[in-house]
């Protein structure tokens, strides 16, 4: 007989419960625990979409429990889930600390997709703060981004019991501008490096969620290149698959860092791609929510990581560039090394017209785009130390008065503009730039 929302159900002592979120419950009388956290009579919990917590009763409790579209509550088998372990698994890490008499303890957690990182990694921040220590996280899974928008790794100190990384307000950022780490490692990299270094000023035990980014020796060599970077004391490994085996054996070999495999949950729930799209779309939501308009004037505020506006202006040539391409050029600039046009449509463009513009403009890096691509795309902005202090979302370019128009919540001076290689829709929905046009 299926649950009603909002209905009271009993479990005895022992007993295991497994919720499938959207949904909340409440302990009405006795006890449970889950994600490192013991509730009791009047606490109450709520569980996102796309997220399965479990817990386990400590003292028969009665719950009530209110169930969104999606959601489902079950009483699973104890061989079902890893509580327990995963419990056995963060007791071995945190004595870790006592026994090598350490003052500073590092985390990486590693595992592929949807094998447990983000629940593990709050258990282990409950569990730290339930022992009085001050904790740290570091979110480097730029994909399925929970602490920072999507795009960025992020550094955030948790002061209080969490029920979801999402919970957490990021204090550092770190803009990658692209959802997948392939193409972009070494900036991760040094991210991780830089926000371990400031954790390690304040916090006693540093955990870092990584991307499910595990399969092939590029991933590993990826991931042992974090590890080398940031030294952690501890690996904790999730162990859905085989991909990280040969990694994890070679480190296992090692005295100075403790290689801790963590079950998956045999049940664990797998998202879809379209449910990691939606994750995403309200993740950049979440971020943008209080947004403004902002002007940025190119001249003085430069855009580090493109061509656009570092060259000279082409007015003469206009019209030669009309007749070549058969269209109205907006704008165009030109260096030793690149030419941009911006033209009022779509433009084909063969190698004949790329080669003929080379010649003609002395330069090799050729780039012609519509009036309009810019809208949308994802950027970084940044200080005057060039330390990333918010994200933004073009919606404009006055290519004469190099001026743009961003949408973004940061409020404070900006020093410069690194652009990503995402557009975001009206939506929050999500496109990759193409790598050949841009700018």
């Amino acid at each position: 007989m299926p649950l009603i929302s909002g209905a009271q159900k009993r479990f005895k002592e022992g007993q295991l419960v497994r919720v499938k979120g959207p949904a909340v419950i409440r302990v009405e009388e006795g006890s449970v625990y889950g994600l490192g956290l013991e509730l009791t009579k009047g606490k109450a919990i709520k569980v996102p979409k796309g997220r399965v917590y479990v817990f386990k009763v400590l003292k028969d409790a009665t719950l009530r429990v209110n169930l969104g579209s999606e959601g489902s509550l079950e009483s699973p088998k104890l061989e079902e889930e890893a509580i327990d372990l995963w419990r056995q698994r963060i007791e071995e890490i945190l004595s870790l600390r006592r026994d090598r008499q350490l003052k500073k303890i590092v985390v990486l957690v590693l595992g592929p997709t949807d094998s447990g990182k983000s629940t593990f990694s709050t258990f282990l921040i409950n569990e730290s703060l339930r022992r009085g220590l001050k904790a740290a996280v570091i979110d480097a899974d730029i994909g399925q981004a929970d602490v920072g928008p999507p795009t960025t790794v992020s550094l955030a100190f948790p002061q209080n019991p969490i029920t979801s990384l999402r919970d957490l307000e990021p204090e550092h950022l770190a803009f990658i501008g692209a959802i997948a780490p392939e193409g972009s490692e070494g900036y991760i990299v040094h991210s991780v490096y830089e926000f371990v270094k400031r954790a390690l000023e304040k916090a006693d035990i540093v955990i870092i969620n990584t991307d499910g980014w595990v399969k092939g020796l590029k991933a590993l060599r990826f991931k042992l290149d974090i590890i080398r970077a940031v030294k952690p004391q501890v690996i904790a490994a999730m162990t859905k698959g085989q991909d990280l085996e040969p990694l994890l054996n070679s480190l296992s070999r090692l005295p100075q860092i403790k290689v801790v495999r963590i079950d998956t949950p045999p049940a664990m729930y797998e998202r879809s791609r379209a449910e990691r799209r939606m994750l995403r779309s309200q993740n950049y939501l979440r971020y943008f929510i209080d947004s403004t308009v902002r002007s940025i004037d190119a001249s003085s505020t430069p855009i580090l990581n493109s061509f656009l506006f570092s060259g000279e202006e082409l007015r003469e040539d206009l019209e030669f560039l009309e007749k070549i391409l058969d269209m109205k050029v907006i704008y165009a600039e030109k260096s030793s090394i690149h030419l941009i046009v911006v033209t009022s449509e779509r433009a084909s463009i063969t190698s004949t017209i790329v080669n003929l513009l080379r010649e003609k403009f002395h330069t090799y890096f050729v780039r012609i785009v519509r009036k309009g691509f810019e809208k949308g795309i994802l950027v970084g902005l940044l200080d005057s130390e060039l330390r990333e202090r918010g994200l933004g979302i073009i919606e404009d370019i006055d290519y004469h008065r190099k001026v743009l128009k961003v949408r973004t919540p940061y409020e404070g001076p900006i020093g410069g503009l690194v652009l990503g290689r995402i557009r975001l829709g009206s939506d929050f929905q999500e496109t990759v730039v193409v790598e050949g046009a841009f700018f």
